[in-house]
């Protein structure tokens, strides 16, 4: 691969990794704090996570089965891990964020908001993370929780 970045001739053999596994379009892409796993949302409702050195599937997340409130009922729209990769975080066009652990998929609890959660986050302290949800009416603020 080589490209020119503003008059910068740029050469490499690094080949980008190909990986499927959403039936429709991606929302989100995040690296965790390693950088060894890849994380993506997608509008087909199912969040996963990639080896981040080889492309390999290793899971998705899923509130098909044991999900309080049933499965997510709209696009994934934003992902995030904590820091140590214990917990993901995901915001839905549902108007729910839900948390799962990341090393069982297993679906942890809902956060209800009042309008589809666009954006999610960590905090560097690991003890915090931020929802921010859009309002369905334009004439109502959007909402960030902490």
């Amino acid at each position: 691969m080589s490209g020119t970045l503003q008059g910068v001739k740029l050469k490499s053999t690094l080949q980008p990794l190909q990986l499927f596994v959403h039936e429709r379009s991606v929302t989100a892409i995040k690296f965790n704090y390693d950088g060894d796993l890849i994380f993506t949302a997608s509008k087909d409702t199912r969040p996963a996570v990639f080896n981040a050195n080889n492309g390999e599937l290793i899971g998705t997340y899923d509130c098909q089965k044991g999900c309080e409130g049933g499965a997510s009922g709209g696009s994934v729209l934003d992902i995030d891990s904590s820091w140590d990769s214990a917990y993901i975080l995901t915001g839905g066009a549902d108007s729910i964020a839900r948390m799962f652990d990341a090393l069982t998929g297993r679906f942890l609890y809902k956060m209800n908001h009042v309008g589809m959660v666009n954006a999610v986050a960590w905090s560097e302290s690991n003890e915090l993370y931020a929802t921010a949800a859009r309002h369905l009416s334009p004439r109502q603020h959007s909402e960030i929780n902490i």
